[in-house]
Order: C-alpha cells, then structure tokens, then sequence
C-alpha cells in the first residue's frame, strides 16, 4: 500500500503536469504570432484604403 501511495505521490509531483502546461504555452504563443500576422495585414490594408480614399475624393 505504502508503494502505491508514493507512487502516486510522486506523478502529483508536477512531472506530467509540466508536459501539458509546455504543450499549452507553445499552443498560446503559435495562436499569439497568428493573430499579430493578421492584425498587422488588415492594419496595412486600411492604411492603404484610407489612403486611396482620400485620394479619390475632390478637394
């Protein structure tokens, strides 16, 4: 019984849970740099709509 008690013990240590937190982290970051690649085009396309707009409207 004493065996079986350490042995859970000893996975509640954080040695799996570690594994999944890294796996999470990586996920977060991947989804983090896809969404700043995103936000910067559609910045970089506003800009240049705002900017044939203004062109294109008479003064």
């Amino acid at each position: 019984m004493n065996w079986t008690r350490q042995q859970k013990e000893g996975n509640s240590d954080g040695s799996m849970g570690s594994k999944s937190k890294i796996q999470i982290m990586k996920s977060y970051k991947i989804n983090k740099k896809e969404a700043e690649q995103k936000s910067r085009k559609q910045k970089k396309e506003n800009a240049l709509d705002i900017i044939s707009k203004s062109i294109s409207k008479p003064f």
